[in-house]
C-alpha cells in the first residue's frame, strides 16, 4: 500500500515500483495511509532516487514490524536492481563522483 501522490511524490522510482508490483502479482494498492495502519505494518520501505528502496523499521519510535527489512522489502529491491541493471543507462565518468 502506498499513499496517492497528494502525500507523496510521484516519482520515477515509486512508480517503477508499482510497475513491478503488476509485473510480478504482488498485490499493492494506492490509498490514503493512516498513521495506525502505518504503525501495523508488517514492514514499510521508501523510495526514491538516491536511495532507490529504502526499509524503514521504525516510525516515530514505534517498531515496524520485527524492526528488521522485510522480504518484500528484499524481494522489490532485487527486482528493481535486476531492472535497473538490465535497462538503466550507465553514467560515464560515474565512479569519479
Amino acid at each position: 500500500m502506498t499513499s496517492r501522490t497528494v502525500a507523496c511524490p510521484e516519482g520515477i522510482t515509486r512508480a517503477t515500483v508499482l510497475e513491478l508490483c503488476a509485473e510480478h502479482d504482488i498485490p499493492s494498492r494506492v490509498d490514503d495511509l493512516s498513521l495506525t495502519e502505518a504503525y501495523r505494518a508488517d514492514e514499510a520501505f521508501c523510495t526514491g532516487t538516491m536511495g532507490e528502496l529504502a526499509s524503514v523499521t521504525e516510525i516515530d519510535g514505534q517498531i515496524i514490524g520485527d524492526g528488521s527489512p522485510g522480504p518484500l522489502t528484499k524481494r522489490l529491491s532485487d527486482l528493481y536492481t535486476e531492472l535497473t541493471a538490465r535497462e538503466g543507462v550507465a553514467l560515464v565518468g560515474s565512479s569519479e563522483l
